[in-house]
């Protein structure tokens, strides 16, 4: 279910995530040369068949590295894909109150910082929530609250325009 392309400078990587155990998981494929056939599977969030559903995929690329990051109920993991090789999948969000869901995460880069926002539903209420991984990913600071919603703020993307780096996203205010 929803994949996502990412071009390499020798072919494309896909994204995707699978339930076909039962529970969701984030798979990728590469190939190394333009064309139909791809590479074999590799499961970004593992294998255990007792770890969350893992949704909503999110990814970029910059030079070899790729950078992915997906949801599970209520937590934002952060993989990096560096020399053609996966890392260990890294937590770089977890709500400690498990009252609320994290959802579509969305990802960008400047330098060796990471960029994430995602959407947190808390008692109906969505507000969207942004943190910064640094040294490409190896650590995260808290999580910052960019909207305080009456309506629906969703669907966040990020923007880079004249070096500076905007969240844009819709919401439906009353």
């Amino acid at each position: 279910y929803d994949p996502v392309v990412v071009g390499l400078s020798n072919g494309a990587l896909i994204l995707y995530e699978d339930n076909r155990t039962g529970r969701y998981r984030i798979y990728a494929r590469s190939n190394s040369a333009v064309g139909p056939t791809f590479g074999g599977e590799v499961a970004l969030n593992g294998a255990d068949p007792t770890a969350p559903d893992a949704v909503n995929v999110a990814a970029l690329r910059n030079g070899t590295d790729v950078f992915a990051v997906w949801e599970t109920s209520t937590e934002i993991y952060f993989q990096r894909r560096f020399a053609g090789t996966w890392q260990a999948p890294r937590l770089a969000y977890r709500n400690t109150l498990g009252l609320s869901m994290e959802r579509h995460p969305t990802i960008a880069r400047r330098g060796d910082t990471v960029f994430v926002v995602f959407e947190e539903i808390e008692n109906d209420v969505k507000n969207l929530y942004f943190i910064r991984g640094f040294q490409n990913g190896e650590t995260w600071d808290s999580a910052r609250k960019l909207t305080e919603s009456t309506g629906t703020p969703e669907d966040a993307r990020f923007v880079n325009a004249k070096n500076t780096l905007h969240a844009v996203f819709s919401d439906s205010r009353t």
